[in-house]
């Protein structure tokens, strides 16, 4: 989808109100950070029609993703494909733990993101987390929860670092 076509898909399923205090929408807001994606993020179940106040009340993480999408009706979770299904998460991408505490994402350092959470920055432990790294095609012991990537093409032409894990045991 582009912008304009996801803008105007979460306005007709939320019929032009915002989906949480029924005021007049003014914004389709990403519920999980659209940059967070590799495709821009421009799904319906990844939108929810906002106004203004409660835009912002989305965006500092006062309202949480779950909120949102019961409000909103979304049933389908989606979480950008370098992220766990099932794990909760804010609006920014960091997880967010079962005591409401969150781990830093991906993007916890950008000044924007930063200047968005400033009244819940007290949540965040000290701890990172990092985003899922790819096995490659022919990657042996892949577990059920591993990504592998489907092609190269997107390394054509780019620097590439490789890292092998290599298990062994010893003996005490």
């Amino acid at each position: 989808m582009t912008r304009d076509t996801f803008r105007e898909a979460v306005f007709a399923r939320d019929r032009g109100a915002c989906v949480l205090c029924g005021a007049a929408a003014v914004d389709a807001h990403h519920i999980i950070e659209r940059r967070l994606w590799p495709d821009g993020g421009y799904y319906v179940d990844n939108g929810a029609s906002v106004c203004a106040g409660c835009h912002l009340r989305c965006e500092s993480t006062e309202v949480s993703v779950e909120e949102v999408r019961a409000a909103a009706g979304i049933t389908r979770i989606l979480v950008p494909p370098h992220l766990y299904p099932g794990q909760p998460y804010d609006k920014w991408g960091n997880p967010v733990l079962p005591n409401g505490q969150r781990l830093r994402g991906e993007l916890f350092q950008d000044g924007n993101v930063q200047k968005a959470l400033g009244d819940v920055l007290q949540l965040f432990t000290h701890w990172v987390k990092y985003p899922r790294t790819y096995h490659l095609l022919w990657s042996e012991d892949v577990k059920d929860d591993d990504r592998v990537m489907e092609s190269l093409d997107g390394l054509v032409g780019q620097r590439v670092i490789a890292t092998e894990t290599v298990w062994f045991s010893r003996r005490l």
